[in-house]
């Protein structure tokens, strides 16, 4: 029987959103094997991963099997590569050994070569060695935007027929949730009746203090409280602002918010804003859609993809326009049927089985 194997190093890894492609991809696989969609009697899938992983999927089809004694790039280039040498082996965060001819490698960005001054000298060292050599040598590229691809094709030098687009899904969670569910997250994270949501992040690209400047010059009758989710403290935030000053203004930061929380965390919110400079896919925008809420991001990469027609499109590096979209997204409600339009026309889109459809039809070409 033929081997597809899985390069599982994700999960040794902190989850951010490559990580949970990779989850969700692998477990929409399994459950297509649970369908019968997958001919278990021509090939098996087989996840191989170092012995220091700290998230665990739960599968049906897909075994684990630990492999090798080394960890992180060490194990992926050196050791990877003798358990994979005699099936396909399939990467899906960025990376593979450069030792492995047989293998589909998903990337879903080349920020890391383009905006050195983004990811730090030695991780864009790294890449910028590893990135173009192992794009020429694996035999298909996956990738999750028709932005991710044209940079992909004139950074690292391939042909544009070699990358196949893909898209990511959203977890069927992310829906129009009820009054009892939003009461509920309203009550554990002590919110205000009318709010402006975003996700928190350190990463520069993600334009933070460009909201927080936005926010600030907005007209005081529009100016509703900024809730900040995610697990960062306030002078990591706003080293540059007297704290005490933004808070006055309205400012909460919630920390760390789960999973389970996020749905009505976004339907809750009068705005959701997220407005970074670039993104490969960008799936905070498209999951508070699918939630139901009124969505502000930037007019730039994939989002205009992913959002356009949907959310009010703004331009990142300029504040006034955040702040003036923020105001227009706040002038123009959705009713509950708008709202349920607007989650079924995402989740369309957007959907973790067909992804994993698409991806299992490009790996059965090349087993």
């Amino acid at each position: 029987m033929k081997k597809i194997y899985i390069n599982a190093r994700f999960l040794t890894q902190t989850i951010t959103g490559v990580q949970r492609y990779a989850i969700e991809l692998v477990k929409s696989l399994d459950a297509l094997m649970d369908k019968g969609e997958v001919n278990i009697n021509h090939y098996s899938f087989v996840l191989l991963a170092p012995r220091n992983i700290k998230n665990e999927l739960h599968l049906k089809w897909i075994p684990l099997k630990y492999v090798g004694c080394l960890k992180g790039h060490l194990w992926e280039q050196l050791e990877l590569p003798l358990y994979a040498h005699n099936g396909l082996l399939v990467n899906l965060c960025n990376v593979g050994p450069l030792l492995v001819r047989n293998q589909v490698l998903t990337i879903h960005d080349v920020f890391s070569i383009e905006y050195p001054h983004w990811v730090g000298r030695n991780f864009h060292h790294w890449y910028s060695f590893l990135l173009p050599r192992l794009a020429q040598r694996v035999r298909k590229i996956l990738t999750v935007s028709e932005y991710s691809k044209r940079r992909i094709v004139e950074v690292l030098g391939v042909p544009s027929q070699k990358v196949q687009v893909v898209y990511n899904g959203i977890d069927n969670d992310f829906k129009p949730v009820d009054a009892k569910a939003l009461q509920a997250v309203r009550q554990k994270y002590d919110l205000p009746d009318k709010f402006i949501l975003t996700l928190g992040s350190l990463e520069p690209r993600k334009n933070l203090d460009g909201l927080v400047k936005a926010w600030l010059m907005m007209p005081v009758e529009y100016r509703k409280p900024l809730v900040i989710a995610g697990g960062l403290g306030a002078r990591q935030v706003f080293g540059k602002y007297e704290i005490e000053f933004i808070k006055e203004k309205g400012l909460k930061l919630l920390g760390y918010v789960s999973d389970e929380d996020l749905p009505a965390l976004y339907a809750t919110a009068e705005v959701f804003v997220y407005v970074p400079f670039v993104e490969g896919f960008g799936l905070p925008p498209v999951e508070a859609l699918a939630c139901g809420a009124r969505v502000v991001t930037s007019n730039t990469s994939a989002m205009l993809e992913t959002c356009q027609g949907l959310a009010v499109l703004v331009n990142p590096t300029d504040i006034e326009s955040i702040s003036r979209g923020i105001v227009e997204a706040l002038q123009t409600r959705l009713s509950l049927n708008e709202k349920l339009s607007q989650s079924e026309k995402i989740k369309k889109r957007f959907n973790w089985m067909h992804t994993a459809q698409q991806v299992q039809e490009v790996l059965e070409r090349y087993i």
